[in-house]
């Protein structure tokens, strides 16, 4: 609860930094009375844990109208699948012990610049900066915060590799071996045929993107590859809409 406390005072104090609104005891006690809550840290409490928004407390202290934009974020945060992950491996803001959630939509690994968005109900949700949905999160900026990756978090993150193939016949054969007796692991794949090509997604688990890189070069250098890139944020998206299991979804 501590960290929520500080989360949500932080979110408060951007907010009403925004709307020109002094963060004072008697204005704290006004929203505390208009929401119930018995004082100002269980109001900074609701907001860290995404229980209640800050638009809502800005509309109820000056009749700001915020309820098409709630909209359209909350759209896309069901829209969203998320990897609700324990936060190992994330240092948000200073503050320990949040819930930590990593978009599906762009599945950020260590070494991806990276930024983090409190989300209602789900904590603190990773994008990469290159991700598209933070198109639409910049509309509301008091909801970032600060996030970094640790150094050594001896933790596995999920990474998707598409592979343009001159001949498919052999290929899983042939990537096997790069991933025998090494921390990275083929988790599923997939292969297909798009216009006059042939390809395979990969799914794979691994701890970095120095290990990716690494990765993506050895299966470059393979005959049977015509190229290899990462997975794009439509294509993730196709994925998980049409095959909920392909990344470990229920």
């Amino acid at each position: 609860q501590i960290h929520s406390v500080k989360l949500g005072e932080e979110i408060l104090a951007r907010a009403f930094k925004k709307n020109k609104i002094s963060m004072t005891n008697d204005v704290l006690d006004a929203a505390c009375r208009s929401f119930k809550f018995e004082s100002s840290d269980d109001l900074f409490t609701a907001v860290g844990s995404g229980k209640i928004s800050w638009q809502g407390i800005i509309q109820k202290l000056n009749g700001v109208d915020v309820k098409e934009k709630e909209k359209k974020i909350e759209y896309l945060e069901h829209d969203t699948p998320y990897d609700r992950t324990p936060p190992k491996g994330i240092k948000v803001g200073g503050i320990d012990n949040l819930m930590v959630n990593f978009g599906k939509c762009c599945l950020p690994i260590p070494g991806d610049p990276i930024r983090g968005y409190i989300t209602r109900g789900k904590g603190v949700t990773v994008h990469r900066i290159t991700c598209r949905s933070i198109r639409q999160l910049r509309m509301e900026p008091e909801r970032e915060i600060s996030v970094e990756w640790e150094q050594e978090s001896g933790k596995l993150f999920t990474a998707g590799l598409k592979v343009i193939l001159i001949n498919s016949e052999n290929f899983i054969k042939e990537i096997t071996p790069i991933f025998d007796g090494c921390t990275t692991k083929l988790i599923n794949y997939h292969i297909g045929q798009a216009k006059r090509h042939n390809f395979c997604t990969l799914i794979i688990e691994i701890p970095n993107t120095e290990d990716l890189h690494r990765v993506i070069q050895k299966i470059n250098r393979l005959k049977s590859v015509e190229s290899i890139s990462r997975l794009q944020y439509s294509e993730f998206r196709s994925l998980i809409r049409s095959t909920p299991a392909f990344l470990g979804e229920k």
